[in-house]
């Protein structure tokens, strides 16, 4: 049977073996008696003395007493919920937006074959990186490129913080598994208050671009969205760069800062 037991409590100097340990010692068994040994969940706790509070899931062949912090479990099938989808379009989608959510919208399109086109209005990392310097340290602007703007979106510049109000947590889980295997620390699947740092991401963003494009996507950087045609309530065109184009489906992924683009479709 599989168990699920929360408020493992350890000590700040903590190495990876006490977990077991110590969860084993509460249960009055042997540490060789809790197999598939996870972490799930890990969070400091301040409140008194610091330390840091676990939950961990863990199969027994022993019946255990459920209470407030330990319940038995049924082990969650893996399926990969953004993979395998059965989509269509006429039109190659597009997504606007090179941040979080339109990295991940292109990569979830490309990997089930739609070969999306995602533009970004800023530039690439390396590029961008060299326009930000210039404006902390002499002040000149780029409006289209800049800390807010680019590939990465404001998240590269602000430490990478990974919040979210969604309760898509499969989603959520994909979406964090993407970024460890572009090279993030493995820790953010486990922490309470997750975050991959700027000095990461500068690595780990360009890594998830390269992968849209060998699944099949196109990124367009330097490239500005600016009219949305509709067409008996739908979607015909849209207009980038001063060119017009034929487009049926629109992500955007503009994040709060793109005013242009809600005065735009206020219009």
């Amino acid at each position: 049977m599989r168990y699920r037991l929360q408020e493992l409590v350890v000590g700040l100097d903590y190495h990876q073996e006490d977990l077991r340990k110590t969860a084993a010692s509460g249960l009055g068994l042997e540490p060789e008696a809790l197999r598939n040994f996870k972490v799930v969940r890990r969070s400091l706790d301040a409140r008194r003395q610091p330390v840091f509070s676990f939950m961990v899931e863990f199969d027994s062949a022993a019946t255990l007493r459920e209470s407030r912090n330990l319940r038995r479990i049924d082990e969650e099938a893996r399926v990969p919920v953004l993979e395998g989808l059965d989509l269509k379009a006429k039109e190659r989608p597009l997504v606007v937006g090179a941040g979080p959510a339109g990295l991940m919208a292109a990569l979830v399109l490309a990997r089930n074959g739609l070969k999306p086109v995602l533009i970004e209005r800023g530039s690439e990392v390396a590029r961008r990186s060299g326009q930000v310097e210039k404006f902390w340290h002499g002040g000149a602007l780029n409006p289209e490129s800049n800390v807010l703007f680019g590939e990465g979106g404001a998240g590269l510049f602000s430490d990478g913080k990974l919040t979210a109000r969604s309760k898509d947590r499969q989603g959520i889980r994909y979406f964090f598994e993407t970024l460890v295997a572009c090279g993030a620390d493995p820790g953010i699947l486990v922490d309470a208050e997750p975050h991959v740092g700027t000095d990461q991401l500068k690595q780990v963003v360009p890594h998830m671009t390269k992968l849209i494009v060998e699944a099949g996507g196109e990124i367009r950087f330097d490239t500005r969205l600016e009219d949305v045609t509709l067409m008996q309530g739908r979607v015909s065109a849209v207009t980038i760069n001063g060119a017009k184009s034929a487009a049926r489906q629109v992500v955007l992924a503009t994040g709060h800062s793109a005013d242009d683009v809600y005065e735009m479709l206020e219009r």
